[in-house]
């Protein structure tokens, strides 16, 4: 009965030390200080629901035995309401199109992620690091009537350094790419006709 209790000691050990651990990517990007720059002569209701908010990119590395985790969602969130906040005559956060505080405003915009993906090298820190984003944009009008619908995707790059904080250099690309597709983003919305 001891060999038995010892043996299972022994294997939770080995199982528990084997597990993968989480490397979590924080996300912080900023605007960029051209969409600063940018005016849009709208109201922006930002509709963000549920499912962008809580949305995750995770990839299991083999060699690290580890897997990374990207909270995509809460960074969108953040960066495009502070953008919206920098360029337009004002910004609105909803969770849904119909809320009471998005009748004052001249545009209903829904981002949703498309698609993410990011490519690192088998070593850390040394080597390039990418990654894409596609948000989808829906734009609704007073009426709720859609006016515009596209996918924009954006591209980062960037070279590993060596750093205490290894993640780091997985979030540089995605931040550059999400960046990359506001701005795709802001430009179509400069243009954008109400009427």
């Amino acid at each position: 009965m001891k060999k038995l209790k010892f043996f299972l000691s022994l294997t939770m050990m080995l199982l528990i030390s084997c597990s993968p651990t989480i490397m979590r990517v924080s996300l912080n990007p900023e605007v960029p200080e051209d969409i600063k720059a940018t005016t849009i002569p709208f109201k922006v209701a930002l509709f963000m629901d549920s499912k962008i908010e809580n949305y995750h990119f995770t990839k299991h590395l083999t060699k690290e035995l580890s897997d990374l985790d990207y909270n995509i969602g809460q960074a969108t969130s953040s960066l495009f309401l502070e953008a919206f906040m920098n360029c337009s005559r004002g910004v609105v956060l909803i969770k849904d199109k119909h809320e009471e505080k998005a009748k004052n405003a001249d545009i209903i915009l829904k981002p949703e992620i498309v698609s993410f993906s990011e490519t690192h090298p088998p070593v850390l820190t040394i080597g390039k690091y990418t990654a894409d984003i596609t948000y989808r944009i829906t734009i609704f009008n007073k009426n709720g009537k859609v006016i515009l619908e596209k996918n924009y995707t954006g591209h980062g790059f960037a070279k590993g350094e060596r750093t205490h904080n290894p993640g780091d250099n997985y979030a540089k690309p995605v931040e550059i790419a999400m960046k990359n597709a506001l701005k795709k983003i802001i430009n179509d919305l400069k243009r954008l006709n109400l009427k």
